[in-house]
């Protein structure tokens, strides 16, 4: 007796498979995603840090823990915007550097 399944696989063609690529990638490389995505990896980092250093205020300091939750609010944006202003200053674009290689050349 056959085993049922909850899905059904879809078997496609190579070149079905790389227009999904293709299309994926220009989703990736759109400015507006790659900025969510470092902002969430930023987020997941960030928040990590705040919770563990929160705990250490709130428990060795007088400082109330909702006060510095809502410092830490507004540094995490100044930070994340500052974070975000040296590495367009700094980083080439993938895309551009062989041409800028070439033309040094």
């Amino acid at each position: 007796m056959p085993c049922k399944t909850a899905f059904t696989v879809r078997h496609i063609g190579i070149t079905e498979a790389a227009e999904d690529m293709a299309r994926l990638s220009g989703v990736m490389d759109h400015p507006l995603m790659r900025s969510f995505i470092a902002f969430s990896i930023f987020r997941a980092f960030y928040g990590a840090g705040i919770l563990v250093v929160t705990y250490f205020v709130d428990r060795e300091t007088p400082i109330p823990w909702w006060l510095f939750f809502a410092f830490s609010m507004v540094f995490s944006r100044v930070l994340f915007r500052w974070i975000k202003a040296s590495r367009s200053r700094g980083v080439l674009p993938s895309d551009h550097q062989g041409e800028l290689h070439d033309r040094e050349l």
